[in-house]
């Protein structure tokens, strides 16, 4: 189970940005950060000496050719960052190069979307409390100290599963994640910015789970909060270090993946996971990124997960004849 809440982090990083937002314009816990990232700017000339001298085998950032089409990027992110911290310069340069950012989905939602997002989200008639017993509950709320308890039992055991599956270790922030930094830096370079889905298409994947799943997958959860922190601190040391190989190592371990999970749910989880969460969606956007492709150069970023394995993103994009290369990150 530990293995994938953290690998899970990685797929719909929009949706606890969102929900603290929500939470903290509801219950005026606190006032919403706003960070302006400064912006880097370097030749493509260096950049691309910089690419050879330092080229390796993989990277979370891939130059995407293919003959008579526009240089685009691909990069896989991570929803949470150092506070303080910036995006790499290589980042920034393949921001600066590309006409369009893709993301999975939009990152600054306003109010109103906000608004929208509560109604699916919560109910006002519910008791968590009641459904999850008393210690668990405690237990959770104590994980997700940035929403009052109160409030906290409103919210729909698939919503508290999504709050509680993002553990976030002392010194970081959702606000400094790569997907939010490239957000607010393609807004402030005025750049077209293209969703591959809606934020409530995200929430129905966890939605649609039956809630008997979801209440015994977040008993579990709560369980091995410790381990799934740890777990959540290796899978960011990883992404820092820029290697993806360790990244998909665990990942794509389904053995390890599963063997949390009660025996009789681990077959709906797995495929859960790997064909709902990543094998469709990476199918369903390839035909978008493709298009996308063809039109204008394009920086693509979406939760590292997706980038792996033979249905990911970089495997995909080869079999449409593309070539795919690495990019160091200094």
């Amino acid at each position: 189970m530990k293995k994938i809440i953290c690998l899970s982090l990685l797929l719909s990083t929009v949706l606890i940005g969102s929900l603290y937002a929500y939470t903290k314009k509801e219950t005026s816990t606190s006032s919403s950060v706003g960070q302006t990232t400064e912006m880097i700017t370097q030749s493509s000339e260096q950049s691309q000496q910089d690419t050879n001298k330092h080229r390796q085998t993989s990277s979370v950032l891939w130059r995407v050719e293919k003959s008579g089409k526009p240089v685009s990027y691909l990069l896989g992110t991570i929803h949470i960052g150092k506070i303080g911290s910036s995006l790499p310069k290589e980042m920034v340069q393949a921001l600066s190069e590309s006409k369009v950012l893709i993301t999975e989905a939009n990152m600054e939602p306003d109010f109103q979307e906000l608004m929208q997002l509560s109604q699916l989200m919560l109910d006002p008639q519910g008791n968590l409390e009641q459904k999850l017993g008393e210690h668990d509950f405690r237990a959770l709320a104590s994980m997700t100290k940035n929403v009052p308890a109160q409030a906290l039992k409103q919210f729909k055991p698939w919503a508290a599963f999504t709050l509680a599956m993002y553990g976030t270790p002392n010194g970081y922030s959702e606000e400094f994640g790569i997907d939010k930094l490239l957000t607010k830096q393609a807004i402030t370079t005025d750049k077209e910015r293209v969703f591959l889905e809606k934020i409530e298409e995200q929430l129905q994947f966890f939605a649609d789970v039956p809630e008997e799943k979801i209440i015994s997958a977040l008993k579990v959860m709560l369980q091995n909060a410790t381990s799934t922190q740890a777990e959540t601190q290796k899978l960011i040391d990883f992404y820092e270090k820029n290697n993806l190989d360790q990244l998909a190592a665990l990942t794509l371990n389904k053995e390890n993946t599963l063997k949390n999970f009660p025996p009789n749910d681990q077959k709906y989880w797995a495929h859960w996971f790997y064909e709902t969460l990543l094998k469709e969606r990476n199918h369903h956007w390839l035909a978008v990124i493709d298009q996308q492709l063809s039109q204008q150069s394009t920086l693509i970023a979406v939760g590292s997960a997706h980038l792996m394995g033979e249905n990911g993103l970089i495997q995909l994009l080869k079999n449409k004849g593309y070539t795919l290369t690495p990019i160091s990150l200094n």
